[in-house]
């Protein structure tokens, strides 16, 4: 990765987005809560890659993946007609996530550059910068991640046109239980989702500056982090991004790597007992159980958080 990012440098790669795709981009990361794709026009000369338009397929949505099938693709040229052959590159949101490349990516980027000189791909994540990587296949094959790039501020004018381009091209998909799902549920714990890695996605640290992210808090969840964050973090260290849908993410500033790792496991082990108390619920709804739903353990006044570390055997906080 080091010798990767230190040779753009020195080759000097840059991305120039047009405004109005920059704006399309940030627009959606942050306000479709799916992952989404589309894939990119423009043309690159000398060092530099210009992006100047961005064309949506049709695509089928689930929370953390999307498809694009043979079909939606000969849609896309009807609908886009010559445009499609200006097509450079390719980029999706990790809308719950953060920046990074996945396999299925790493998979993606393979096929996608084999029959081309070069290919362009964007992923970008609420909070986070865009990261980009430009892969070259002539006159060697050459990767170069973490490119720069100018971009531009979101423009709340773009909200029903991409509104509508949700409503008329995303088909979200829906959890359908059979026979392997069943067994699946069954082994974790009766859970219609994998709570540790539900968690991991809401949770996670910056490196490059030890800043926590706490992602898509609900409410009640909110409920949970307040009764503890307050004590330990310092207000100046700590703020909140709002969401239309209700939700808030939580960005703090630890002071060191070793604080910004406790605060990440303190909060994941709160979501996963959230997670767990939720699901109990469900079951016990489903048996036909009274049940108590006030995670009251957490809400108590009297809930000392650094005691009960202390007896769990963890370092009792000072402050991030």
């Amino acid at each position: 990765m080091t010798e990767e990012k230190d040779l753009e440098t020195a080759i000097g790669f840059k991305v120039i987005f047009k405004k109005e795709v920059s704006d399309k981009i940030l627009w959606l990361t942050q306000n479709y809560e799916k992952e989404i794709s589309g894939w990119l026009t423009g043309e690159m000369k000398g060092s530099y890659v210009y992006v100047d338009n961005i064309l949506f397929p049709h695509q089928e949505v689930g929370g953390a993946s999307v498809d694009t099938d043979g079909k939606n693709l000969i849609d896309l040229r009807k609908e886009y007609g010559d445009e499609c052959l200006r097509i450079i590159g390719h980029w999706h949101s990790h809308n719950t996530m953060s920046a990074y490349w996945s396999s299925t990516d790493d998979d993606f980027m393979k096929i996608y550059v084999q029959p081309r000189d070069f290919g362009l791909f964007v992923v970008s994540a609420v909070d986070e910068p865009f990261r980009i990587k430009l892969i070259f296949m002539k006159p060697l094959m050459f990767s170069f991640d973490n490119v720069p790039y100018t971009t531009f501020f979101t423009n709340d004018t773009l909200a029903k046109e991409l509104e509508s381009m949700i409503k008329e091209k995303i088909v979200e998909v829906k959890f359908m239980q059979t026979e392997k799902s069943e067994e699946a549920i069954n082994n974790s714990g009766n859970n219609l989702f994998n709570i540790e890695r539900e968690v991991s996605k809401r949770v996670f640290i910056n490196k490059k500056n030890n800043i926590l992210y706490v992602r898509d808090l609900t409410p009640e969840m909110m409920d949970l982090f307040d009764n503890f964050i307050n004590k330990i973090v310092k207000k100046k260290n700590m703020s909140e991004i709002n969401y239309q849908n209700g939700t808030k993410t939580l960005v703090i500033s630890c002071k060191n790597k070793r604080n910004s790792r406790i605060l990440r496991d303190d909060a994941r082990e709160i979501l996963t007992r959230f997670f767990e108390e939720q699901d109990d619920v469900m079951n016990s709804i489903m048996e036909g159980e009274n049940v108590d739903t006030g995670n009251q353990a957490y809400l108590d006044e009297n809930y000392n958080y650094n005691n009960q570390r202390e007896a769990s055997g963890y370092p009792v906080w000072d402050h991030p």
